[in-house]
């Protein structure tokens, strides 16, 4: 532990993440113009590029923490789209889609799957 750091219970960072998306579905879809590449360590599929950088843009002073969050959760989606329509070429249709791993704890995210996608997501 750093020195000076104030010890995290265990859980709290699933129980803050769970707010914030919480938060984050109170903020329009496309949040009012402002959007996030989410290339935070590169990028791999489908765009293949280690040198790939982050970054928010259409900030405006009226954008709060609900639509900083909205943005990173429309565009990681948008990337998971991105892989799931390279699928699409080569494997044919999706049916459904079948989500696991921490943020299917968020109906709201799962919701958000599925309107991107315009598919069931369970």
């Amino acid at each position: 532990m750093v020195h000076g750091a104030v010890p995290r219970k265990k859980g709290a960072d699933a129980r803050e993440l769970s707010e914030l998306v919480a938060e984050a579905d109170t903020a329009p879809p496309g949040c009012e113009g402002l959007v996030f590449l989410p290339y935070l360590q590169g990028e791999r599929a489908p765009i293949w590029n280690a040198d790939a950088k982050g970054v928010f843009f259409g900030i405006r002073s009226s954008h709060e923490q609900r639509h900083f969050m909205r943005a990173v959760l429309e565009r990681i989606s948008y990337s998971l789209y991105q892989v799931g329509a390279s699928l699409e070429e080569t494997i044919g249709p999706i049916q459904h889609i079948y989500a696991s791993g921490g943020f299917t704890h968020s109906k709201a995210w799962l919701q958000l799957v599925a309107d991107v996608f315009s598919k069931r997501c369970m």
